[in-house]
């Protein structure tokens, strides 16, 4: 047979080496069960834990949840994953009108995306939400362009309104 004849089981090979490699979804399963586990929180060293489990369910790299330390204050890392404790001390602090995707989420109160770049990771922050106003912010650490994708940004969204309960 000819080259590129019908006996070719696998077609030409068409794709580009430096292309990235599109985010998978998230497993929404996963967040259901996730959501269940935080509505069920008695005790917030749970919190660590559930935690964890987001930065699994949207495949980050890590979470950091920041809170305001007053009505109109500076919001403070108050819970981390995927970051030595070290880093997050060095972190510090961040005044709500600042010019940075936390600031605006928080400020803004709604979903924040830092798109990634060839030596950073992308991001999306969400506000924590609740009948009660803003009480912070949920910053997750991307992998592979996931914050790109409108599955992540809404998984995120949800998680982050569910941690809201919680403050």
């Amino acid at each position: 047979a000819a080259a590129g004849a019908k006996d070719d089981a696998f077609g030409p090979i068409d794709f580009g080496l430096d292309l990235p490699v599109p985010a998978k979804a998230p497993d929404l399963d996963v967040v259901a069960d996730l959501c269940s586990s935080m509505a069920r929180v008695q005790d917030t060293r749970e919190l660590q834990g559930l935690l964890e489990r987001t930065a699994k369910a949207l495949d980050a790299s890590g979470v950091i949840v920041w809170m305001p330390d007053g009505p109109q204050g500076s919001l403070w890392p108050v819970l981390a994953h995927g970051y030595a404790s070290m880093s997050l001390s060095r972190m510090g602090i961040i005044h709500p009108a600042a010019d940075n995707a936390t600031a605006t989420a928080f400020r803004t109160k709604s979903v924040v995306v830092v798109p990634a770049e060839v030596l950073a990771s992308g991001a999306v922050v969400a506000p924590l939400i609740s009948s009660e106003g803003c009480s912070g912010a949920m910053a997750i650490e991307l992998r592979e362009g996931g914050e790109a994708t409108p599955q992540v940004r809404a998984v995120a969204t949800i998680l982050a309104a569910q941690l809201a309960t919680m403050f």
